[in-house]
């Protein structure tokens, strides 16, 4: 499967409320690839463009229609994880970097092995190094990039097994030659904390589906981190997630087709959450999304406790994202879902 990640907003509070960034995800499967790209070239030299490419700001309802309702017809998915940080201030993210980075050492001792220490260490000086927007920016992209990995193995293993052989990770790429902070930090950060969580939190399975293209992205917990990895469950089975994520990943600054899609997709759902867009042009992309419990645009927040009751201005938007999506369970798992599994109550 090809995964386009791509993101909209500056992750900084801004001059008004509210004051969301996003990031978004388009999953397309490598056997509909071509012919997405083939239907949506054939629109795009009516797309208004900057610089030779697609700007999805640019984009009126009716084109981002367009674009939403090409993709409909090849089993792609969506996925769009979003900030306001006109709820979030600098002390809240100074605290929660703060935890994030105490975290990832405070179950070491010394009976631990040099090496996981010393990487461990590393890792977290990292951390607290980063500046508060690119902070931001991470928190996002962590709870989107484990939703991905859940969602698209999960969904495409009941229909389509093959694409699990394989994830290409397409990453918008901001600057032409160089090596941005925005890249450094996805090799320095994101995928050593990726793969910490992914052994804290094994994926969720689906007996009977087709995992066989999977399995080489399966692995065992070694035994010297299971002192570390506390309160999990699923035994000794962990993913790789570096195997899974670096196989084949790369970063682009080119107008390719996947990239300019998610872009569409999601600068349009921000542009929804901060009313600057009409419900004709957003509101079918929730068709592209997983039908979940609650609402389908996950809402990153780094408060130390949730904010008291209030109707965000975006509520209407958010509560128009929870129906409508993709059922999660091919028809023929549904008896076994609807018989009382957890995974069948989570996609209801």
């Amino acid at each position: 499967m090809h995964i386009f990640i791509d993101e909209s907003g500056t992750f900084t509070r801004g001059p008004t409320q509210p004051s969301i960034s996003v990031v978004g995800a388009l999953i397309i499967p490598h056997a509909r690839l071509a012919k997405a790209e083939k239907k949506y070239a054939a629109l795009r030299h009516g797309l208004p463009k900057e610089n030779g490419e697609v700007k999805g700001r640019l984009l009126s309802e009716r084109e981002i229609a367009s674009v939403v309702s090409i993709l409909g017809r090849y089993e792609v998915l969506f996925e769009v994880t979003a900030v306001d940080m006109a709820i979030n201030d600098e002390a809240d993210v100074a605290n929660h970097k703060t935890r994030q980075a105490q975290g990832i050492t405070r179950n070491l001792t010394d009976k631990h092995h040099q090496n996981l220490r010393a990487s461990l260490f590393r890792l977290r000086c990292r951390l607290e190094g980063m500046t508060h927007q690119l902070y931001v920016q991470s928190v996002v992209t962590f709870a989107l990039i484990e939703r991905i990995i859940q969602h698209a193995t999960l969904f495409y293993s009941q229909r389509i097994p093959k694409e699990l052989a394989l994830f290409h990770w397409v990453i918008d790429g901001k600057g032409k030659g160089r090596v941005t902070d925005w890249e450094s930090w996805w090799s320095l950060v994101v995928m050593p904390i990726l793969q910490s969580a992914s052994l804290k939190k094994p994926l969720t399975m689906l007996k009977g589906s087709d995992y066989s293209h999977f399995e080489r992205f399966r692995t065992t917990l070694g035994d010297y981190l299971k002192p570390y990895i506390l309160d999990r469950d699923g035994g000794d089975d962990a993913t790789d997630l570096r195997k899974l994520m670096t196989e084949s990943f790369r970063f682009s600054s080119d107008a390719e087709p996947g990239l300019e899609m998610v872009d569409i997709l999601a600068n349009a759902t921000r542009r929804a959450l901060m009313g600057r867009l009409r419900i004709e042009g957003w509101r079918d992309i929730r068709g592209l999304m997983i039908h979940r419990r609650g609402h389908y645009i996950q809402l990153a927040s780094l408060l130390t406790a949730p904010p008291g009751r209030q109707e965000w201005s975006y509520a209407p938007v958010i509560r128009h994202f929870s129906q409508g999506g993709k059922n999660m369970i091919a028809p023929r798992f549904q008896r076994q879902a609807q018989d009382g599994s957890r995974l069948g109550a989570a996609y209801r």
